[in-house]
């Protein structure tokens, strides 16, 4: 059996009371996080383009676009809702994988809630088994795609939309093969993206083509039946690597206990940094105007993707760590307000970033680890480093730092009784029959 073959039984067979209670807890607060920076994200100018272009094109309203107060095609709202969960950079992502799994698995799966009526258990299952799918393939594929200047997101996210689509289809082996097959082939996104609005596009793309290909797979529509095997497949032709070794254990511990979600809206590969110097400025009552120079030890991969140096606007902000680092020492906190093209183009900051310095340290593993130093301007030195920023598995933001979290995001868009209503909904998800589930994204709506 090969890979694409072992990964669509594995999706096809396993039950929701085949997941542990722990899988479970944590697709709930995936959940909560993906609908809060979707409805943050429903106020930014990507958000008012798209539904725009839904209005001038109408079509039968089956499927929520979350905070626009409009339906369209489930197709449509997974464009939607997967580019606007994305769009300020602040949802989940996988330290190892490089990408962001929640986007395109909730923006493919919550329209066919609405559109053909699943239960919240049925919904947990689609989201968990598409997140492992996305998850495995990142282990291996994630730092290649990114070495390539390929969006992990936009590419393997294509195949984890189609795994939780035709989950909640009820697919079967073999369609959901075909869907693999179709998936593979429409998977794309370049890291040259990075600090644009086609970004986000990305999520929304993977989730849209992702859906697609669940929906005409079940309707008969082929595709290759060697998507993720094949050396004219996925893999081999972008980054020229072999998925046998992504099907070990399954069934096993599940991949989304792995998951870390973000305290600051910005590239997962700033955060680190962020954290260090924030603890520089609040351990020592640092300021800015005190300091003469900055040096950032980091991952290289931190730099290829976080290094924009002159950055113009506010998307270009959040793939700056330099400019991160200065609004970090400036303000005390990095939070949405920061990453406009006013704040950006501000002198103090533009005069603060260069005198940061980016080194990149071979011996670090991953995106999460970072030293950054100060040296004032009287040659006072601090130092902190970080290992594991915050908001991963081994330092986790607590569930009141989540609800928080969503509160604040959900309350740009939504009255406070309605989020905290979408809360108490969340954490009963396994409880919630088809009508329920279609309530709690009515919440979101508006």
């Amino acid at each position: 059996m090969g890979v694409t073959e072992e990964i669509a039984a594995f999706v096809v067979n396993t039950k929701f009371q085949n997941l542990p209670e722990r899988a479970v807890k944590e697709a709930k607060v995936c959940l909560l996080d993906w609908l809060g920076v979707c409805l943050a994200g429903s106020r930014e100018p990507l958000a008012e383009i798209l539904t725009r272009m839904f209005r001038t094109m109408p079509c039968e309203p089956q499927a929520t676009v979350i905070g626009k107060g409009i339906k369209t095609s489930p197709l449509n709202a997974a464009l939607a809702n997967g580019a606007m969960s994305h769009a300020l950079d602040f949802d989940d992502y996988l330290v190892y994988g490089l990408l962001h799994p929640s986007a395109p698995v909730w923006a493919a799966i919550l329209p066919l809630a609405e559109w053909k009526g699943v239960s919240g258990r049925e919904l947990i299952a689609a989201f968990v088994l598409g997140f492992e799918v996305e998850s495995r393939i990142s282990r291996i594929l994630g730092k290649p795609l990114i070495d390539a200047c390929f969006h992990p997101t936009g590419t393997i996210g294509t195949f984890a939309a189609a795994a939780g689509a035709g989950k909640a289809l009820g697919l079967t082996r073999q369609q959901l093969i075909h869907a693999f097959g179709m998936a593979g082939t429409q998977a794309a996104g370049l890291i040259e993206s990075f600090g644009s609005m086609s970004k986000p596009f990305h999520a929304g793309k993977a989730a849209m083509n992702g859906l697609l290909a669940a929906i005409l797979a079940g309707e008969g529509f082929t595709g290759s039946e060697q998507m993720l095997d094949s050396e004219r497949g996925f893999a081999q032709v972008l980054v020229k690597q072999d998925l046998r070794g992504i099907t070990g254990g399954l069934g096993g511990e599940y991949e989304i206990v792995n998951n870390s979600y973000k305290p600051y809206p910005s590239c997962g590969a700033t955060h680190a940094a962020i954290d260090a110097m924030l603890e520089i400025r609040r351990k020592y009552a640092l300021q800015a105007s005190q300091v003469r120079e900055v040096s950032c030890k980091v991952c290289p991969v931190t730099i290829h993707v976080a290094g924009k140096s002159q950055p113009k606007t506010g998307l270009e902000g959040k793939f700056s760590l330099k400019f991160c680092l200065a609004a970090a020492l400036t303000y005390g906190d990095v939070t949405i307000d920061k990453f406009t093209e006013r704040e950006v183009q501000r002198p103090e900051i533009k005069g603060l970033m260069e005198k940061i310095q980016l080194i990149p340290k071979e011996s670090y593993e991953s995106v999460s680890e970072a030293e950054v130093t100060a040296i004032t301007a009287g040659g006072d030195k601090y130092t902190h480093a970080v290992s594991w920023a915050k908001g991963t598995p081994q330092n986790p933001m607590t569930e009141e730092d989540m609800e928080k979290k969503f509160m604040s995001l959900a309350e740009l868009a939504v009255s406070s009784e309605k989020a905290r209503r979408v809360i108490e909904l969340v954490n009963r998800l396994d409880q919630l029959n088809e009508r329920e589930v279609a309530d709690l994204i009515g919440l979101c709506s508006s």
